[in-house]
């Protein structure tokens, strides 16, 4: 029994198929987290008290990172931002990983 080779229109209906399913597989793989830090949250900030004046503490969309003095810093990777509202405060807790270890700092 012999085959016929496939018709140039075919292979092409292939490979688009192969293709698309290439793009849904990595697209559920791979999907971007749905981490959201509040806009209110990014920035630095510095405090003004002299014994603290070497300090600092940043947050952008994917990291937290502590200044620790005499100019070294440590940064987390952000993992979940959670916010409870205590009447006119809210309490913010970021929970993040620094070399494989969780850790978390909540604030208001």
């Amino acid at each position: 029994m012999e085959t016929k080779p496939l018709s140039r229109g075919k292979m092409m209906l292939v490979s688009t198929g192969v293709v698309l399913l290439i793009i849904v597989a990595v697209w559920i793989v791979w999907r971007p987290s749905k981490l959201h830090v509040p806009e209110d949250l990014i920035g630095e900030w510095h405090t003004p008290n002299a014994n603290y004046a070497d300090r600092s503490f940043e947050i952008d969309p994917v990291s937290i990172s502590f200044g620790t003095g005499e100019s070294t810093v440590t940064t987390g990777f952000i993992k979940k931002v959670s916010a409870v509202q205590q009447g006119a405060r809210t309490l913010y807790t970021i929970r993040y990983t620094t070399d494989g270890t969780v850790y978390q700092v909540s604030f208001y």
